[in-house]
């Protein structure tokens, strides 16, 4: 009894010795795929402004229809980037503008659904315990899709009269993400670039004594 105690003492104590770290890792609040796709759609959308008859003049531009919008700051940027491309000038000042720009967010969200022909994850419970055994999901044709949606208006108006210049309609983008599996083989498809550029070679091995 003493000699097998001592043997798996031994043996925790070299586990113990030989043991690698684990870096710490976090999950953020969205995916990188699903942030991908809102931003995606946020670009393709504005791009369909047609902003070029404005192009050199000072712009003011008023967000306030944005607030509910939890991806304002990204709407906000892509749509002063557009105004960069045509040289306008972004004032903070209304009176010192020449034409004001509100821009209304009607969709900016993200739908996933899911269809699977196989068998579900099943829990199968070891007799005479409280523990159980959980066979994975068997795909044999499965589609995951990830999808992003948005509608975007511009109402262009005159900053000296406030008068109505011209309402920017049918800003509408959408993108997917989809994860298939056909014959237990999984694959995957989507409408924008989302991938990272292969860096393998630039990879760098640092060992730690």
């Amino acid at each position: 009894m003493k000699t097998l105690t001592f043997i798996l003492m031994s043996a925790a104590m070299i586990l113990l010795g030989t043991a690698c770290s684990t870096p710490h890792t976090t999950n953020t609040g969205r995916s990188a795929v699903e942030e991908g796709l809102t931003c995606a759609v946020v670009e393709r959308a504005l791009d369909k402004a047609d902003i070029t008859k404005y192009k050199g003049k000072t712009v003011f531009m008023d967000y306030s229809y944005l607030s509910p919008q939890t991806q304002k700051d990204l709407c906000m940027a892509y749509m002063e980037k557009r105004c960069a491309e045509n040289e306008m000038i972004v004032s903070k000042d209304a009176a010192k503008a020449d034409v004001i720009f509100q821009l209304y967010c009607g969709v900016l969200a993200t739908d996933i659904d899911k269809f699977l022909l196989g068998t579900p994850p099943l829990p199968i419970p070891v007799p005479d315990t409280d523990l159980s055994i959980v066979i994975p999901e068997i795909a044999f044709f499965s589609k995951y899709t990830r999808s992003a949606y948005g509608r975007f208006y511009i109402t262009v108006k005159d900053a000296k009269t406030n008068k109505p210049l011209e309402t920017i309609t049918e800003l509408n983008a959408q993108t997917q993400y989809i994860n298939w599996v056909i014959c237990l083989i999984p694959f995957k498809t989507h409408s924008t670039d989302l991938e990272h550029t292969p860096c393998d070679s630039e990879m760098i091995a640092v060992w730690e004594e």
